[in-house]
């Protein structure tokens, strides 16, 4: 069973990008036990949480940790990009493909729903960060993390990346891309809860 989608999340770091309804991180935390619980009291042995935003990972992580299940039931989260190989995660995510509002993200959302999307106000931006001694990614976590609005200082429009070629079919085979790819994930977890000791998992 796919469960309906929890709206709202943690998005500090957009906070001066006009409306955002960001939540706050005890707020999703509470959220996501009550879901988790509220599954499991009703006999499903199995709950996965998938994240579709890098900011509420962690959160989502540690809470379902916290959480204490009946002796034969387990949940876990993933980031829909977890499952990816690495040098397949590299043509969507990182210095090269773009961060956030890019081709990638863009054409998702144009195979949704392509009125939700103005392609001719479609930004092609790249912030201009500090020369780094490591990588942007190294920094991510730290400063955008820890700092509420930070998306606007680095970028004028949101987006981090070019985002003027993308189509709803490009949206579609990456969905196509990261739905195989989460499945996969998804049995790799199984496989390693039935490995290792201490939970019973039906196949």
């Amino acid at each position: 069973m796919v469960a309906p989608p929890i709206a709202f999340g943690l998005s500090d770091d957009h906070r001066s990008a006009g409306v955002v309804i960001s939540l706050r991180m005890n707020t999703l935390s509470i959220l996501v036990k009550d879901v988790v619980l509220a599954l499991s009291d009703q006999g499903f042995l199995e709950i996965i949480t998938v994240n579709g935003h890098y900011t509420n990972a962690w959160t989502i992580l540690h809470s379902i940790n916290e959480v204490q299940l009946p002796k034969g039931t387990i949940s876990f989260g993933m980031n829909y990009w977890d499952g990816l190989p690495q040098k397949q995660a590299a043509d969507f995510f990182g210095m090269k493909a773009g961060m956030h509002a890019h081709h990638p993200e863009t054409a998702s959302v144009l195979a949704i729903d392509e009125s939700l999307v103005d392609m001719d106000a479609a930004p092609n931006e790249w912030p201009a960060f500090p020369k780094m001694r490591t990588s942007v990614i190294t920094i991510l976590n730290s400063y955008f993390l820890s700092r509420p609005g930070s998306m606007a200082n680095v970028t004028e429009s949101g987006s981090w990346g070019d985002s003027t070629k993308a189509t709803a079919a490009d949206g579609e085979k990456l969905f196509e891309l990261f739905t195989r790819a989460t499945v996969n994930m998804i049995g790799d977890i199984e496989d390693t809860f039935r490995h290792f000791p201490g939970i019973e998992l039906k196949k």
